[in-house]
């Protein structure tokens, strides 16, 4: 091998650890001659001695073991390894920059979400999402300076002229399952367009919650003769209310609200509807026969307008006007009886337009009191005639005590019988309020207590309407 040289002394040793002159194996000194410069002999013993050999990063050699002969040996730090130091020392700055980053956006996004979408919203934020409708609010009378400055009244004919293009005709079918089979059912009526989206060209009409609730399809003819598909906003059976859409590309005329509570007894009014079905665009006119009128009808108490206004089969859910061509009713029921006639009432346009607001809100009216139950309302028979009816619960929702096909037997001490009952024994709670029930199961009556939720409508259940 080569010689291995020294710098730093100037002494050159050979592979073996000897000098150039002479040295063997075995002797235990040796005696470095031709030293350059004129220096002194250099003598080197068994004991350890540590050269420097200014090799670059620091690296030193250890003694030789001069009893064997051996190099110092030399330690030698890699080039390559100090540059792939340096590499991860880089890399590992990189990934912890980048996951700062991350916990950086991360914690951001959560700040973002919890600021939209925190249950603790500002009233703007939880107001009714609904479009922007445009209703016609009509003050019919005013005062000023102690003179009045109430609206001319309109003929009869002018009244019709005005409000005739707001009337609609409703057609509402659906499949109806019989013992042999199905049959198609057709409930013909009556509406009145209300209000518009003008941003998606749609329109909203006013009519009955028994004309619409359980159609499997609509359809609304207007005064001029073309149809258009119609869909169901929301239902409200306690005001016997209902608003439904359609989308026209062409500008359609809505009708005008008045103040019903500005009515009087024996002042005119005037209702356009669809009397049998088929006769759409009629007219007939009456008098306010009662005002505030408390009714009781199927069950359900509500305060209407009494009118002696001509009501048939097909007017329900059509307009009621006054002279001045305002919208005050929504006609929705009359006495039926061979030796009645002159009776009808209608919903008072007040309630139909606080109603309407809420259920292009939401679908449904807010706040109203539940048991948080599905039910059924089954009939008795005893041979084949109904003699009563009952009510049983078919999903006991989140309630845990309570179980399919218990029979409702009494709420807050109101013995009832049909889900109306029910609704009424509700009528004057709020919502997380705690109420007593009787339910038989088994043939066993059981108390329990139920909290009352607002009830949200099924929009899946399905009730078939009388025809009107």
């Amino acid at each position: 091998m080569n010689d291995f040289d020294i710098n730093e002394h100037g002494t050159n040793i050979n592979e073996n650890g000897t000098n150039s002159n002479h040295m063997t194996n075995n002797t235990s000194t040796a005696n470095v001659d031709d030293v350059k410069d004129n220096k002194s002999t250099v003598g080197v013993s068994d004991s350890e001695h540590q050269y420097s050999y200014g090799i670059s990063y620091g690296t030193q050699a250890k003694s030789t073991d001069h009893s064997t002969g051996n190099l110092p040996h030399v330690e030698k730090r890699s080039h390559f390894f100090d540059m792939n130091r340096r590499r991860m020392i880089i890399n590992i700055c990189l990934v912890v920059f980048v996951l700062l980053v991350n916990v950086i956006t991360i914690n951001l996004g959560f700040k973002w979400i919890a600021h939209n979408y925190s249950d603790e919203q500002t009233e703007d934020e939880v107001s009714p999402k609904v479009p922007t409708i445009t209703i016609v609010q009509v003050q019919d009378a005013t005062v000023s300076s102690g003179e009045s400055t109430e609206q001319k009244p309109l003929s009869k004919n002018e009244v019709w002229q005005k409000v005739k293009d707001t009337a609609v005709e409703i057609k509402a079918e659906s499949l109806v399952d019989e013992t042999y089979g199905q049959y198609k059912r057709t409930v013909n009526a009556s509406g009145v367009i209300v209000a518009n989206d003008s941003a998606n060209n749609k329109y909203y009409i006013l009519t009955n919650h028994h004309v619409v609730t359980g159609a499997q399809m609509l359809t609304v003819s207007l005064s001029n003769g073309k149809i258009f598909e119609a869909e169901i906003v929301g239902c409200d059976v306690e005001t016997d209310l209902a608003v439904i859409s359609i989308v026209s590309q062409e500008a359609l005329k809505c009708a005008s609200f008045g103040v019903s509570d500005n009515l009087s007894v024996g002042e005119d009014v005037l209702t356009i509807g669809n009397p049998l079905g088929s006769l759409g665009g009629t007219a007939s006119d009456g008098i306010i026969s009662a005002v505030e009128r408390e009714v009781l009808i199927d069950g359900v108490r509500m305060t209407l307008l009494q009118t002696n206004v001509a009501a048939n089969r097909g007017n329900s859910g059509g307009g009621l006007f006054n002279m001045s061509g305002n919208l005050v009713g929504v006609m929705n029921s009359k006495y039926v009886d061979e030796e009645i006639e002159g009776i009808s009432f209608a919903i008072p346009g007040d309630t139909a337009k606080d109603i309407m607001v809420e259920l292009i809100a939401y679908g449904y009216v807010k706040g109203r009191p539940d048991l948080g139950l599905v039910l059924s309302e089954k009939t008795r028979t005893y041979f084949g005639s109904i003699v009563g009816s009952y009510v049983i619960v078919t999903d006991p929702q989140n309630n845990e005590n309570i179980e399919v096909n218990d029979l409702i037997y009494s709420v807050d001490g109101k013995v009832v019988s049909t889900c109306n009952d029910i609704k009424a024994a509700l009528s004057d709670k709020e919502i997380g309020e705690v109420v007593k029930i009787e339910i038989s199961r088994n043939r066993t009556i059981i108390e329990m207590y139920i909290t009352i939720v607002e009830r949200v409508p099924n929009s899946g259940s399905v009730e078939f309407a009388p025809e009107t």
